[in-house]
């Protein structure tokens, strides 16, 4: 078992909190800029979709029959 002290930890921690976070960060932001508010509030809704597909695609996840339910009240509450 690893140690928590184990550099490899440390560094992906860093690339997640860090590289990844921050790039997805600026990068959405940076999109939204470019587009209308009337545009860009609508991608909002797509993140739960988009990201089922691409876990589905990519990761191989499977997407369960509570999937609909999940994105009705991702949707409903932010």
């Amino acid at each position: 078992m690893m140690q928590l002290t184990h550099p490899t930890i440390w560094g992906g921690l860093l690339y997640l909190g860090v590289i990844s976070t921050a790039g997805g960060f600026l990068l959405w932001n940076r999109g939204l800029q470019m587009l209308n508010a009337s545009s860009g509030g609508i991608y909002f809704f797509f993140q739960p979709v988009v990201g089922t597909l691409l876990g589905w695609l990519l990761l191989d996840n499977r997407i369960g029959c509570y999937y609909n339910l999940r994105v009705i009240a991702w949707n409903a509450f932010h």
